[in-house]
């Protein structure tokens, strides 16, 4: 496990991620081979059997893990935070989630103000780090603005952000009040 990998788990000191290993029983979280497959798909990557997870990791932790102080405490935060060692690599998978209502330009330009700040415009100011992007939601989110990010969180300029669809088993997948 890489050193980096470490300092994540050390500094995440978010309740729920805490609250859901109590309730899983487990010591860490695992991730389904479904989602797993979904986002090697996607993000052309390829995650182990047993990464780092970590929900609404923040920013400001990740920034301290890395060793910057870039970002202002608390700062924005990432849904889901998913790490992974390869060939000497730790990759960073950033997944944000929005399963009703709509994405926020305002927010999400936040996010994407702070990640660059962290990895640079291409993603390669952190030596031995690859960052990646996903969103996640029951739709293609409509109305996305993604001209301010960084370009190592875009797809390609035809196809503006990785995304892959989120299942809600609760709630009819025709329903309009699912949104994204």
């Amino acid at each position: 496990m890489s050193d980096l990998i470490k300092r994540l788990k050390e500094r995440n000191k978010t309740e729920f991620h805490h609250l859901v290993l109590n309730l899983l029983g487990k010591d860490k979280v695992p991730l389904s081979d479904e989602l797993k497959g979904k986002l090697n798909r996607e993000l052309d990557i390829n995650i182990p059997d047993s990464p780092y997870v970590g929900f609404g990791y923040r920013h400001y932790w990740l920034g301290k893990c890395l060793k910057t102080d870039v970002v202002s405490p608390p700062g924005p935060d990432t849904d889901i935070l998913i790490a992974f060692e390869s060939n000497g690599v730790c990759t960073l998978v950033f997944l944000e989630a929005k399963a009703y209502g709509s994405w926020e330009n305002i927010q999400m330009q936040d996010k994407a103000d702070v990640l660059r700040c962290l990895f640079g415009e291409n993603g390669d100011e952190v030596e031995g780090v690859k960052p990646r992007f996903c969103l996640t939601s029951p739709r293609p989110p409509q109305c996305l603005k993604t001209e301010g990010w960084p370009r190592w969180m875009k797809k390609s300029k035809d196809d503006p952000y990785f995304w892959i669809k989120l299942k809600l088993p609760c709630i009819d997948s025709d329903s309009s009040v699912v949104g994204g």
